[in-house]
């Protein structure tokens, strides 16, 4: 079952490598991604259709 959002706690380089395309295949319907550390481009995301949560 997909997940309703991602969360992103940790800037590890596997993780920062990830695509929108590959961070959306892991979410269902409006996918979000709560990125503590930043490290991902809120534009981005955005385009991907993914709402962004930064701290």
């Amino acid at each position: 079952q997909p997940a309703v959002a991602v969360v992103a706690a940790v800037a590890h380089e596997t993780y920062r490598g990830w695509s929108p395309a590959k961070l959306a295949s892991l979410m269902g319907k409006n996918p979000v991604l709560i990125d503590v550390k930043g490290v991902y481009d809120s534009r981005q995301m955005n385009a991907a259709g993914i709402r962004i949560w930064c701290l």
